[in-house]
């Protein structure tokens, strides 16, 4: 089989073979494409829950690091005022007014409730996957069990 390419400048004909022609043009075909595109997909498959259980720990430590400031701060308030913070059910900017501190929302929801001798403060994940509640209260304080998965499923915490 012979191919005719026409030179644009000369517009002389040059006939080559249909061989020749596919190694002076080379190109990916259909099938090959088809192939990378299949094999991208598989790849993907494997790192996309990967990557959700990783964001999902990522949200989780957010959740424990901003409820570790709260306790630590309202242990703070606690030892000034000899009562842990008296309010709520209040919000994350009351609680960031009341006990000095600026924690950052993150696409988490703060809660809290305190009385004289007893405080619970509260971060819930409602994103993907299934929602999660991390709390810290007094009574873990001297347990050292703080912060713990109150709903749902935490990935690294009890």
């Amino acid at each position: 089989m012979e191919i005719k390419i026409v030179k644009h400048k000369t517009n002389q004909c040059l006939k080559i073979s249909a061989y020749r022609y596919k190694k002076l043009f080379k190109g990916f075909t259909l099938i090959e494409i088809m192939i990378v595109v299949v094999l991208v997909t598989v790849i993907a498959g494997f790192g996309l829950p990967t990557y959700d259980r990783i964001m999902r720990k990522s949200h989780e430590r957010n959740a424990i690091l901003g409820l570790t400031i709260i306790n630590k701060a309202n242990e703070i308030y606690e030892v000034r005022g000899g009562d842990f913070y008296i309010g709520g059910p209040i919000g994350l900017a009351a609680i960031n007014t009341n006990l000095s501190i600026d924690v950052k929302a993150l696409n988490l929801t703060y809660s809290y409730t305190g009385a004289a001798a007893a405080y619970t403060a509260m971060a819930a994940w409602t994103g993907g996957g299934a929602p999660f509640t991390v709390e810290v209260d007094e009574g873990a304080i001297i347990l050292r069990t703080n912060p713990y998965c109150s709903v749902g499923p935490c990935p690294s915490l009890p």
